[in-house]
């Protein structure tokens, strides 16, 4: 199935909140953690969070979210999609972000979690 939706990001506080001006530019919309008020908030309310707002969560802990995505599939909870990214400086992960939108998202279904290439 395409995706038509044009999605927002949720950052969580392990991302460079920098990252969200640089996304911003390209009119993309993005929220970090910090700017809701959820700094120190559990990975689970993280995702809570995101899913209850429809935004893709993005974050550097991949091991943690990959073991949230496998739990809520086996629940059959829904969330927007997450994606984990190794760490690297805010213009790089933006340059990430952008090619996960233009090719691979449209191709993609939620829920996913997704470590998009360069």
């Amino acid at each position: 199935m395409v995706n038509c939706r044009t999605p927002r990001f949720y950052l969580n506080e392990n991302v460079p909140i920098r990252l969200v001006h640089l996304l911003s530019v390209d009119g993309i919309e993005a929220f970090h953690t910090v700017d809701v008020g959820n700094r120190g908030v559990s990975d689970q309310d993280q995702l809570e969070y995101a899913a209850e707002l429809g935004f893709i969560l993005v974050s550097h802990n991949r091991k943690h979210f990959r073991q949230l995505h496998a739990r809520w599939l086996q629940e059959k909870r829904f969330h927007s999609g997450i994606l984990v990214m190794r760490m690297g400086e805010p213009e790089y992960l933006a340059q990430r972000i952008r090619h996960f939108l233009k090719d691979i998202y449209p191709t993609l279904t939620p829920p996913f979690c997704e470590s998009p290439p360069i």
